[in-house]
């Protein structure tokens, strides 16, 4: 490696480092890789990072980011997906929702979780639960959802969340 591309790939590694991001040299096609750090809308790992059990909840999480919309009616949410939905109560909300839905997504058959409305920490850590969405509604629209989920990459529990303005975030729940 010539000094030139040494020094761009340390300055590179310097400022990246700092931030979270990797900066990585291919010897064979003499070519530099640079690795963001900044968070996507779709779930973190790739196919090779994960067990299909996994997998098959990333995809299930992307499906679900996909097709829920601010604002759909509770029957047009009800047609998008297979599953069964449960009516949940949640004496907490400050945001002016009305009613409350969940979906248990890779729930093991004889796990029952302790909360409709707290995230399910221990059940996501010990695998019993893959994921948990939990949809607010008001006036019978989508006001906003959030799904917990333990991610495979960091084996932490994490909340992703689409609020009532349309902000995403994804956040760690878990240490």
């Amino acid at each position: 490696m010539k000094w030139k591309a040494f020094a761009v790939i340390t300055a590179c590694s310097l400022v990246f480092g700092a931030t979270g991001g990797q900066v990585q040299w291919n010897e064979d096609t003499k070519t530099i890789a640079i690795i963001s750090a900044t968070q996507t809308k779709e779930a973190i790992p790739t196919n090779g990072e994960v067990k299909e059990r996994d997998q098959k909840i990333i995809e299930k999480m992307n499906e679900i980011k996909k097709k829920l919309k601010l604002g759909l009616t509770k029957e047009e949410v009800q047609a998008l997906f297979n599953e069964k939905f449960e009516i949940t109560h949640n004496s907490d909300s400050e945001n002016g929702s009305d009613s409350y839905w969940k979906y248990e997504y890779f729930k093991a058959t004889d796990y029952q979780g302790e909360s409709d409305t707290r995230i399910d920490v221990e059940g996501l850590m010990e695998r019993k639960l893959g994921a948990f969405l939990y949809i607010e509604w008001k006036k019978n629209k989508l006001y906003m959802y959030s799904i917990s989920y333990l991610n495979p990459k960091d084996h932490k529990v994490h909340l992703y969340m689409m609020g009532y303005d349309g902000k995403i975030s994804d956040v760690l729940v878990s240490d």
